[in-house]
């Protein structure tokens, strides 16, 4: 599984990481750099959520995710265990053809960027044939809140899929 190999990551691995998103080079994540991470594993947080995903990070509570919270967090089976290895190939797939297309990394597709992502999807008729623009942002934009979010964006490909 999928999910093991990264939870079983050699520390050296982990580091590695940690220093790739740890771009200030302070040795702590910051909640921004966090969302980074979240955001290229496919882990879509809302901005208001993301202290609270961060506090639950930070548990020692020392201002800031230290490498040791992050290889705790990283080996941890909660952020994986409801996928399996078919389930978070395909999430990582569709997070990085959705992010690929939100060129603001707001976490979201707005209305601007939607075009783009309308034509590539037309393209690689992965747009069901006759679905409009329009139609499909009212079909994408299942909440009515002005933004595609990664989730709606799965669900709604999966659900194309089996037209």
């Amino acid at each position: 599984m999928a999910s093991s190999v990264i939870e079983n990551a050699p520390l050296e691995v982990i580091r590695s990481i940690f220093k790739k998103y740890d771009k200030d080079g302070s040795k702590i994540i910051s909640q921004s750099e966090l969302g980074d991470v979240l955001y290229d594993l496919g882990i879509c947080v809302s901005p208001s959520d993301l202290p609270n995903v961060y506090l639950m990070i930070n548990s020692d509570g020392k201002g800031g995710i230290d490498l040791d919270d992050f290889c705790r967090w990283w080996k941890s089976k909660s952020k994986f265990a409801r996928l399996s290895e078919e389930q978070l190939q395909r999430v990582t797939q569709c997070a990085q053809y959705f992010s690929y297309f939100d060129k603001d990394r707001s976490g979201s597709i707005s209305s601007s960027e939607l075009p783009a992502l309308y034509q590539d999807l037309d393209r690689n008729r992965l747009m069901p044939p006759g679905v409009s623009l329009d139609d499909a942002w009212k079909a994408l934009d299942k909440d009515k809140n002005g933004v595609i979010a990664l989730n709606e964006f799965i669900d709604w490909l999966d659900a194309a899929s089996y037209h």
